[in-house]
């Protein structure tokens, strides 16, 4: 299971390497930490010392993270990824790495997502 940090009023972060992730804080997804390529879905390579919300979707129920790279299954069960997308294991396709949080297909039946190192699993229903 993925390190809990803690709970806060602005609800339960988790750490993924040197990424942070929270959910809650007044609906949304939010991130923190080290950003050089984009992990934190912010649409920047900036570093964040503190809670930044990630786009302004707030229906978001499961969340994972790699050191560089970040995945989120929304609650009508669509996958998204973002972050380094080497060997294409953001699932998109491509190889191109992406800073903001992009739809992985079509699906709708994703449960759970955990990425690896290289490569990247999901469960669906």
């Amino acid at each position: 299971m993925t390190p809990l940090i803690g709970t806060f009023s602005a609800g339960t972060a988790r750490r993924f390497g040197w990424l942070f992730q929270l959910v809650g804080g007044g609906p949304g997804l939010y991130s923190w930490g080290y950003n050089a390529n984009g992990q934190l879905g912010l649409g920047d390579i900036l570093n964040r010392s503190s809670p930044v919300q990630i786009g302004t979707l707030t229906t978001w129920s499961v969340i994972a993270g790699g050191g560089d790279n970040g995945f989120a299954i929304k609650t009508d069960g669509t996958l998204y990824a973002w972050g380094v997308n080497g060997s294409g294991r953001l699932g998109l396709g491509d190889t191109t790495t992406r800073s903001t949080p992009v739809q992985v297909g079509a699906l709708t039946t994703w449960t759970l997502v955990n990425p690896g190192g290289g490569a990247s699993y999901a469960i669906r229903t």
